[in-house]
Formats: C-alpha cells, structure tokens, sequence
C-alpha cells in the first residue's frame, strides 16, 4: 500500500519512457507505487516496463491491449481503487518527466491547505532545480467551482490536462476517462474541477513536458478535434442539470469560442467533413473570433481563409503606415 499511486499510461515511447520512470523512482517523497500501463505498444515498452518492475518493488505493470489514453489511464485508475488505503493519484504522460520534489510539493500542499487537487506549473525546458520548498507566495487557493469559473474566464494557469497535478481519492469515485475520444481530459479534469471543495495551484515548474510533431497538440489539424467540442457538451450538460446558470453560459461561450477556431482550422475544402451539429459558417467562425479572441488570432484565420484580400489588407495597411511615419 502507498500514500499515492503514480500512473503513466504508454505506448510507443520506447525513447522517452527511461527517463519519464527515471525520474518517477529518484523522488524525495518516498511512499508511493507507480503503475505502468502497457496499452499494447508494438516498441520494447512493455519489455522496459517488466525490467523496472523486476529491480524495484514499487513498479507495478498493467499489459492490455491497445485500447488508447484513456483506456490505459482508466486500467491504472482501476487498480488504484484496489488498493483501499491509497489516498492520492497522480498521472504522467510516459513522454514527459517530473522534478525530484514532484510528489513531495504536491503532497505536502495538499496536507497543508487540504486540497481535493494540487496543481503545479510544468515547462518545455528542464529548469534548474529548487530546494523542494513552497513558498507560500507561489500558492494559489480556489474554493469550490470558482478555479473552474477562472478558467472560463481566461486563466492560463488553470489547465485541463490531467497530468502535473494531484488528486485525492474520494473526489475521483465514479469519474473515468472517456474511451475513443481525444482531449478525454476536457471532460475528466473539468469535472474533477467542478466537484472539488478546494483546488490549489503552485507557480513552481515540477513538470516538464516534451513538445513532440507527431503528438496530437503538435500535429495537424484532425477531425478528430472536435471530440473536444463533444465533450464541452458533456460538461454544459452537466451544469445545466445542476442548474449551475454561470458555468453554463461560460462554458458554452467557450465552446461557441473553440467550435469557431476549430471550423477556421479544418479549411474550407474540408467544411462537409465536420460532423453536423458543429458546422457554422466561416464568416459567422471569422466573426466570433473577431468578437472574443486576440486581435492576432483574427488576422491568422482572416489569412488562412481569405488570402487574396488579406494581401490587399496588408498593402494597403503598409502603405497607410510610410504615409504615417514620413509625417
């Protein structure tokens, strides 16, 4: 038995996964277990795996077959609940890494202000180690819905990722991943969001997170996106059912805002592919962009869907600047 369960859901990362566990096992915290789940991984993963295992007691090895993120996430989620006495979850996406004092801040926070859900910031780039201290200044204490409310609000630092954060044990009964959906954690860490009685944020870099081409952020632009949309409705469903009037207009302003940017992104060329309950036309997407997003945004999508008069735009607008400046 263990304090936390530490859970790192993998597949094809046969690169990355040493230094992901690596750096799991040389943590100052001391009681916990990690879970690997071998979502079926063509590599030497599941090989990998099985060796930790063999050399330190805390590794646990789940092998299943390939059944996505969220699958892989929700067997490691099973076989925490097994364990009666564990009382805090983690997970860790086998391409990223953690600090040494990852666990220890989490922990130690979530004691002190008792938290339902401890998050801490994460970079790109490995940072110079701290002390494994917090420093109260860093912290950032939300009671109820209201980290929920920021987010839809535009706070940056309050993410839907499920990684680099930690959660206790009662407030995750009943709540999985959903299967076959990409951005599962729109729906999992929203609703955790929801019914969390207190949420902290640390400003220290604990988590470092690898940019990759061939991940779904860094890829191109896939249909498959607006599962995120999908899930949004969940969670406006949710709300309205515990008749929750803010979050529901907030939420769906923020789908209404993300739907937009989405139908901008898929093309033109690809407009009959989006399935039907999202589509909106691009002008009605270009206007609500123009409304509620950075003046930036606006003028990428203006350039993506009407390039000929965004060049016309652009020399007029240059030439409307060399007769401002010789002024």
């Amino acid at each position: 038995m263990a304090e936390i369960s530490v859970i790192v859901p993998i597949y094809k990362v046969e690169k990355y996964i040493d230094q992901c566990i690596q750096s799991i096992l040389e943590q100052t915290f001391s009681d916990y277990e990690v879970i690997l789940v071998d979502d079926g991984s063509p590599d030497n993963c599941g090989i990998i795996c099985d060796e930790y295992a063999k050399r330190d007691k805390r590794v646990h090895v789940i092998h299943q077959k390939n059944g996505g993120i969220s699958a892989a996430r929700n067997a490691g989620l099973n076989r925490f609940f097994c364990n009666v006495d564990n009382k805090y979850v983690t997970f860790i996406d086998s391409d990223d890494w953690i600090s040494a004092y990852y666990l220890e801040q989490l922990y130690t926070t979530a004691i002190m202000t008792d938290a339902d859900i401890v998050s801490c910031d994460y970079s790109s780039k490995q940072l110079v180690e701290n002390n494994g201290k917090t420093n109260s200044d860093n912290i950032r204490i939300f009671s109820g819905k209201n980290a929920l409310i920021e987010r839809y609000k535009g706070d940056a630092q309050i993410r839907v990722s499920s990684w680099g954060k930690l959660y206790r044990r009662n407030l995750l009964e009943g709540l999985n991943f959903p299967e076959g959906k990409i951005h599962e954690d729109q729906w999992f860490s929203t609703m955790a969001y929801y019914f969390a009685n207190r949420t902290v944020f640390l400003n220290d870099k604990l988590y470092f997170y690898r940019l990759r081409n061939d991940s779904i952020t860094g890829s191109e632009f896939s249909m498959k996106r607006f599962d995120n949309i999908e899930l949004m409705d969940w969670v406006i469903r949710v709300f309205k059912d515990n008749n929750d009037i803010q979050l529901t207009e907030l939420a769906s302003l923020h789908r209404e805002k993300t739907c937009a940017q989405y139908v901008l992104m898929s093309k033109v060329k690809s407009a009959g592919r989006i399935p039907s309950q999202f589509r909106m036309s691009k002008n009605k997407a270009l206007l609500i962009v123009h409304r509620y997003l950075p003046r930036e945004k606006f003028i990428q999508h203006f350039q993506m869907i009407y390039p000929r008069i965004y060049r016309v735009y652009k020399l007029l607008h240059d030439i409307k600047q060399k007769v401002i400046f010789k002024r």
